[in-house]
């Protein structure tokens, strides 16, 4: 119970708008998301983007930002207790990020 009302204080209406910040320096570019983002966000990046760096816990902190199919796993990060969104927002955010590198 006590996390439910903490959660519905930090997220009034249960909706964030959640930032995705990104800054070409050259043929560098930074993704700033505002989470302990996990290691597999990325990789998957930098896969599709060489020469991306993805900054964590900037801009704020949300808590942990795993991918889906790491909560069917659960352990470290992936639970519901320690993460405030939906099980895709890093899917989404992932998406988002580039598609923002695309348009560079």
């Amino acid at each position: 119970c006590a996390r439910a009302l903490l959660r519905s204080r930090a997220y009034p209406g249960n909706r964030l708008e959640i930032p995705v910040q990104c800054l070409r320096l050259g043929s560098q570019s930074l993704v700033a998301l505002p989470f302990e983002v996990f290691s597999e966000i990325s990789r998957r990046l930098k896969a599709t983007h060489p020469g991306t760096v993805l900054v964590s816990c900037a801009g704020g902190y949300q808590g942990y930002l795993p991918l889906a199919h790491e909560f069917a796993r659960g352990g470290y990060g992936a639970t519901p207790d320690t993460t405030h969104f939906a099980q895709d927002t890093g899917d989404r955010l992932l998406a988002e990020a580039a598609r923002l590198l695309a348009e560079e």
